[in-house]
C-alpha cells in the first residue's frame, strides 16, 4: 500500500447528526424538510437547505454527511450539517427515476431504488466519490412493482429491497452482479402488497438478522411485520396503540428497538419496542416524514469502520477512508496494527461519534485478502481510560 505508510488521513471536523438521534426527510412540501429528532424534544429544524419533498436519505456510516434524494427529479444529493444549518449541498449523480430509499455496500457506494421496475425504476449502485451509476436491477430482470424500500446487512453486505405493488422482498449478494436478486419472502396474503419501507436489523432476538417491512396497513393494525430472511417467513407485529401508516423506519442497534414515520393522516415520528409498542416522539406541521435514519453508535465501546473494502481490479488509485467510533469528546484513533504499526489519524471524536479520515491516492493490489489488520481506538481525556475496537481484516478481495 503505497499511501497509507506515508500519509497521515485527512480529519472530517464538521459535527453531523448527534449520537442517538434521528433525521427526518418530509414530503408534501413541508416547511420542515429535514428534520433532527431525539427521545426528548425539541427537535430542531435544519435551515439553510434549498431542498424540498426528502424521500430518501441515509447517515453516512464512516463520514456522518448525509446521504438525500428527493421526489422531484432522480437527483441523488450529499450534504454536510453544522449544528442547525446545511453547509454544503453536492449533486452526486442523478438517476433515471423518482427515489424511494437507499442503502450501502461494502465499499461504501450508495445503493439507491426507485420507480416502476418494468419502466425506467430499478436498483443502482452509485461510487461515493465519482458518481458513476452502475445498474444493479432494470426491467430485463423480469421483476413488477415500484421499489420503495431498501436496506442492507452490514456485515454480509447484502442488500434488501422491497416492491410497492407486490409486496415482495428481495436480496442482492455481493458482487452485485446484474439482475442476481433472489426472492426472499412476500407479506401479499398476510399483510397486502403495498411495501413502504424495510430494515434489516441484527436484535437481541435475532443476532444473526431480521427484517422489518413496514407497509400501508393501518386498517388491520398491520403496518408492521417481521421476515426472516432466511426462510421468508413473514409475522404481523400488532402495534400498542394501532399502527398508523408506515412511510419509513430504521433500526436503533444500541437502543434495541425502532424508529418510524407516518403518512399525512399523523405526520408522526415514533418509536417503538420490536414488539409494537410504540410512542409519537414528535409530529411535524405539514407535510408527511418519508425517510428516517437513527445515528445508533455505541459510546460504550470503541468501533472501527473503513470504505472501500475492495480493492479494484486491476489496480487502481481508491480513497481509503476510516472511522473510530466512540463518545463525543474522546480521543479517536485510527491505525494499521499489523503487519506493521502505521498511524493514519488522530483526534477528537465529534457530536456524531465519528473521529473520521480520508487518504486519496491509496493503490492497494487484490489477491492477498486480509493481509492488513486495521484498529481503532477512544481515549477518554480526562480519565485516560482507554478503549480499543476489534480488528478489521483488510482488504477483503
Amino acid at each position: 500500500m503505497r499511501t497509507l505508510a506515508l500519509l497521515l488521513g485527512i480529519p472530517s471536523l464538521l459535527a453531523q447528526v448527534p449520537v442517538g438521534a434521528a433525521i427526518s426527510g418530509a414530503i408534501g412540501d413541508s416547511s420542515v424538510p429535514l428534520l433532527i429528532v431525539g427521545r426528548t424534544p425539541p427537535a430542531r429544524v435544519i435551515s439553510n437547505t434549498t431542498l424540498t419533498n426528502i424521500n430518501a436519505l441515509r447517515i453516512d456510516p464512516v463520514d456522518g454527511r448525509l446521504w438525500m434524494a428527493t421526489t422531484a427529479n432522480g437527483q441523488l444529493r450529499r450534504g454536510t450539517i453544522a449544528g442547525t444549518q446545511m453547509v454544503s449541498d453536492t449533486l452526486v449523480a442523478t438517476l433515471p427515476a423518482q427515489l424511494g430509499a437507499m442503502a450501502f455496500d461494502l465499499d461504501g457506494n450508495s445503493v439507491v431504488g426507485g420507480g416502476v421496475i418494468s419502466s425506467n425504476g430499478g436498483v443502482w449502485s452509485v461510487h461515493r466519490h465519482t458518481g458513476a451509476i452502475t445498474t444493479l436491477v432494470d426491467s430485463v430482470s423480469g421483476l413488477s412493482g415500484i421499489v420503495n424500500a431498501v436496506d442492507e446487512d452490514s456485515v454480509t453486505g447484502d442488500i434488501y429491497f422491497g416492491t410497492y405493488g407486490t409486496g415482495n422482498v428481495y436480496r442482492i449478494s455481493p458482487p452485485y452482479a446484474l439482475n442476481s436478486q433472489v426472492l426472499v419472502g412476500t407479506i401479499s396474503g398476510i399483510v397486502n402488497n403495498n411495501i413502504s419501507g424495510l430494515c434489516h436489523a441484527r436484535t437481541s432476538q435475532a443476532p444473526l438478522g431480521a427484517l422489518f417491512v413496514s407497509a400501508f396497513a393501518s386498517a388491520g393494525n398491520a403496518s408492521l411485520s417481521y421476515m426472516d430472511p432466511a426462510t421468508g417467513v413473514v409475522t404481523l407485529v400488532p402495534g400498542t396503540p394501532g399502527w398508523y401508516d408506515i412511510n419509513a423506519l430504521d433500526y436503533d442497534a444500541v437502543a434495541d428497538d425502532l424508529w418510524l414515520v407516518g403518512t399525512f393522516a399523523t405526520r408522526a415520528i415514533s418509536t417503538a419496542t420490536l414488539a409494537g409498542a410504540n410512542v409519537m416522539v414528535h409530529q411535524i406541521p405539514d407535510g408527511a416524514p418519508a425517510a428516517v435514519e437513527v445515528n445508533a453508535i455505541d459510546t460504550s465501546r470503541a468501533d472501527v469502520r473503513v470504505f472501500p473494502q475492495h480493492v479494484p481490479v486491476p489496480a487502481a488509485p481508491i480513497t481509503f477512508e476510516a472511522a473510530a467510533l466512540g463518545a463525543p469528546g474522546e480521543l479517536g484513533v485510527v491505525a494499521i496494527v499489523a503487519p506493521v504499526f502505521v498511524l493514519l489519524g488522530s483526534g477528537p471524536v465529534r457530536a456524531d461519534g465519528r473521529f473520521s479520515v480520508s487518504i486519496p491516492g491509496v493503490v492497494m493490489r487484490s489477491g492477498t485478502p486480509a493481509v492488513i489488520q486495521i484498529q481503532a481506538a477512544t481515549v477518554n481525556p480526562q480519565s485516560l481510560a482507554l478503549k480499543l475496537s476489534s480488528q478489521l481484516s483488510w482488504p477483503r478481495n
